[in-house]
């Protein structure tokens, strides 16, 4: 739901063996996202708190990814972090881009000097499994 104005026009196709259109409308939208949003923004104000930083102690803020071109979650970045928040890469592109330097940094054929990339998982998963116990 970008800024755009007009309803969203919705086509899946094979969705539980059949084929899914219908518009939504912005209202619609932000209403059901309630608490979607709210989450999201106890994760920045919680963020900022384990930082240890206010709002005034943060120098700028990008967004990136396709769902920060709701805008409704700009509004959001503007409530927590009390400023505008910046899209100087391309919101879509960054992905791809972050992708295409890590194959570059993993790769033995290229050599980059200056760059840094840092693997991190926010949600790690553990598995374990018992014989004894089936």
């Amino acid at each position: 739901m970008s800024a755009n104005p007009h309803d969203l026009t919705l086509n899946i196709e094979c969705y539980k063996n059949d084929c899914v259109a219908g518009k939504l409308k912005r209202e619609t939208f932000e209403t059901t996202s309630t608490e979607l949003l709210a989450r999201a923004e106890r994760t920045m104000a919680w963020a900022l708190m384990v930082a240890g930083l206010r709002p005034t102690n943060v120098e700028s803020v990008e967004l990136v990814g396709g769902g920060t071109w709701v805008p409704a979650v700009k509004q959001l970045v503007c409530k927590v972090f009390q400023r505008e928040p910046s899209t100087t890469p391309h919101q879509d592109e960054v992905m791809d881009r972050g992708c295409a330097l890590q194959c570059v940094l993993l790769s033995p054929i290229f050599k980059m000097r200056g760059f840094v990339g840092m693997d991190a998982q926010l949600y790690s998963i553990e598995l374990c499994h018992d014989p004894g116990k089936g």
